[in-house]
């Protein structure tokens, strides 16, 4: 047993802390107070690599380490409370979210049980899934992490007993996760965050930190530089989680700093020092003890406040959640953790059987969400309309829709790498290509499922984000964050190779212009509003940087675009902007239909002004994306379509009659996009075919 060091936990309380206040979005004059409080888990990583190495090393030197008794502890320290949170979770969600959020939180359920969960959250498509502070289970990414290294670490320490070189192999092995995660940090910044090979250093530097320890002398450095080297640590911890925010490119040798602090506070931060102390007072030391439930139970709170109010919460609510999820981290501690690790409670059998009993469990739970659709019996007074609702997402992970392409008789062809053809028919007829954002990728399953007579072929080249524009323009969230921007040149200039070589080509080009013209998410002015902080925009890549495009360089883009197209021969459709929500309309409608009689829901959908926008607010938002799109000059070979002439009349924009026309806030739903699509080809065989 390690000497109980209540400092330790109250740098606990200090790294959970920072992880909630994160994550409730708590705010003081319309700022984050935290903005880099995600760090907080680094904090953890240090931590962790810290105690279990001191634990593994002092088995090993008294020849009593056994593996059976490291993952046994570790079953009695995460099982119990992971399963009762996740169980809880399970409950509400049932009750609470609607068919694609109940299906991603069943994926979540599997991967976090069987300590994937980082991976599983890496491999989603964050711009389409639901947005990070609508997951429950998101916070399990790094519980993921820590599983994975103890897989290995143990074995690799039982190793490294046998060489007088232990320490420097650590260190060498620090040295390479570290410079691997600052390379990383550059190419791909979502693996960077989430994988154990890139995480791996902070584990190392606590476990380092352990096996060093007993060679520092602690009498040869004077009492004031001890505690000015922990007040420059504790102060670098807080300035760390004020500075950086979800823009800044960690971790990297920018969080090395955070790390270094962590271990000196590990290291020199008795409870002789002043820091220690301070550390070591009961109300922070009772956080860090309850540190692993508050960590378990706040996101799943968070969450589900979010999802019942269908709205950002309000800084009181976010407190009130916080306090809700401190309650349940204190209940957890003393009936599910305390008991747990008694052994004269539990046996080594018990506990893996347990373990083992309910992974399987909770394993087969979230198959079956996934393999039923998300239960959607359990919203039955809606399933008819929210059948078609996430058909789309349901095909976009069977593999680029080629299954679906299959299921409906429809042969697929690869063009290259990234881009595919789907063959309808034996005739020489059009073939129609989808360009844009995923506002254009919404019709790549009407298409599919129903192909018009006039098409021979559909090609879908649509990248989720951004635009199809040939001057140069790409999206980007924030032009402060540089390492964050793709430039779309290389892609477009091979979207435009794929399209010079098709014959008779009808181009469908379009997309959410207002978002990019607008710098803002979409507000309807009813107490609808869209989500998130994001602040998108269009760039320009000078070749040293991206700037900021003005108004005039877009219009020029689209002009150029749209002509570049025309001169090859192509025919172009141009989508003018599709009406935007500000209510996510599937969870809206749930939400307002819970506690319904079916008569009552009858009544309610008879009406459909009560999800609708205000049509004067839709050409207020639009304004000048349509001054964008109007400035491209008139051509027989152009074909402009107003999805506003579908979904809106002179006062409303309507989100539903016997189906849901959309399947969030701004994406349309297959039956939505059914019914632009039809509408499309109707104009297209007006114009083009009856000449």
């Amino acid at each position: 047993m390690l000497k109980y060091r209540p400092e330790i936990d109250g740098l606990r309380a200090v790294a959970v802390l920072l992880v909630v206040i994160y994550h409730a979005g708590i705010r003081f004059h319309n700022k984050e107070i935290l903005p880099g409080g995600f760090l907080g888990v680094d904090i953890f990583f240090v931590i962790s690599g810290y105690l279990i190495t001191k634990i593994i090393a002092r088995e090993i030197e008294s020849n009593s380490f056994s593996l059976w008794n490291f993952y046994e502890r570790r079953a009695r320290r995460i099982v119990p409370a992971l399963t009762v949170m996740i169980g809880v979770t399970s409950v509400f969600c049932w009750q609470y979210f609607d068919i694609e959020g109940f299906v991603e939180f069943g994926e979540s359920i599997v991967a976090s049980v069987s300590f994937v969960a980082n991976i599983f959250f890496y491999f989603q498509d964050s711009y389409n899934a639901e947005v990070s502070n609508l997951k429950p289970l998101l916070h399990l990414w790094s519980l993921g992490v820590e599983e994975q290294f103890y897989i290995f670490y143990p074995l690799l320490l039982l190793l490294l007993a046998k060489t007088k070189r232990s320490n420097l192999i650590l260190l060498v092995l620090l040295a390479l996760s570290l410079f691997y995660c600052e390379w990383t940090s550059f190419v791909n910044q979502k693996f960077n965050f989430f994988m154990l090979p890139t995480r791996a250093w902070e584990l190392l530097a606590g476990g380092i930190a352990a096996k060093y320890e007993c060679k520092i002398n602690r009498e040869y450095l004077p009492k004031q530089a001890t505690e000015l080297i922990l007040l420059i640590s504790i102060a670098a911890i807080v300035c760390s989680a004020v500075v950086f925010t979800d823009n800044s490119r960690l971790p990297s040798l920018m969080t090395f700093p955070l790390i270094v602090s962590t271990v000196l506070l590990l290291l020199l931060g008795g409870p002789q020092s002043l820091v220690g102390k301070i550390l070591s007072t009961r109300p922070l030391v009772f956080i860090g003890l309850v540190s692993y439930s508050f960590y378990l139970w706040h996101q799943p709170v968070l969450v589900l406040l979010r999802t019942t109010q269908d709205r950002s919460l309000s800084d009181g609510e976010s407190l009130l959640a916080v306090s809700l999820s401190f309650l349940l981290a204190v209940v957890s501690y003393y009936l599910v953790e305390t008991p747990a690790r008694r052994k004269n409670l539990l046996s080594r059998k018990v506990v893996f059987s347990g373990t083992f009993a309910a992974f399987l469990l909770l394993s087969m739970f979230g198959w079956n969400v996934q393999a039923h659709g998300g239960f959607p019996s359990r919203l039955s007074r809606l399933k008819e309309m929210l059948a078609d609702v996430d058909l789309l997402r349901k095909a976009r992970k069977l593999d680029d829709y080629e299954s679906f392409a299959k299921s409906h008789d429809v042969t697929t062809v690869l063009t290259n790498k990234k881009i595919k053809r789907f063959i309808f028919n034996d005739s020489f007829g059009h073939t129609l290509i989808t360009a844009g954002d995923s506002h254009m990728e919404t019709l790549t399953t009407a298409i599919i499922a129903k192909p018009p007579d006039i098409i021979h072929e559909f090609i879908p080249v649509t990248h989720s984000g951004t635009l199809f524009l040939l001057n140069g323009l790409s999206r980007a969230n924030n032009i402060n964050a540089p390492d964050k921007i793709t430039s779309m040149i290389e892609w477009n200039q091979q979207t435009l190779e794929v399209i010079r070589s098709i014959k008779k080509p009808i181009v469908i080009l379009g997309g959410r212009l207002p978002l990019q013209l607008e710098h803002s998410l979409f507000d309807n002015k009813r107490g609808g509003k869209e989500p998130g902080s994001g602040n998108p925009g269009l760039v320009i890549d000078t070749g040293n940087g991206f700037r900021e495009a003005t108004i005039s360089e877009i219009k020029t883009a689209y002009q150029h675009t749209v002509n570049t197209l025309l001169n090859m021969g192509c025919k172009v459709v141009l989508i003018y902007p599709i009406p935007e929500v500000g209510w996510h309309v599937p969870k809206t409608a749930i939400k307002l239909t819970r506690n319904m009689t079916p008569l009552q829901i009858k009544k309610l959908f008879s009406d459909r002004k009560k999800i609708a926008t205000s049509y004067n607010v839709f050409k207020s938002r639009t304004r000048s994306a349509y001054g964008v799109l109007d400035s491209i000059k008139t051509d027989h070979n152009l074909l402009r379509i107003y999805p506003e002439k579908i979904f809106c009349d002179e006062n409303l924009c309507y989100t539903y009659d016997d189906v849901f026309f959309y399947r969030d806030d701004d994406h349309l739903s297959h039956p939505g996009a059914v019914s632009l699509y039809k509408y499309i080809i109707s104009k297209i065989k007006t114009k083009w075919e009856k000449k």
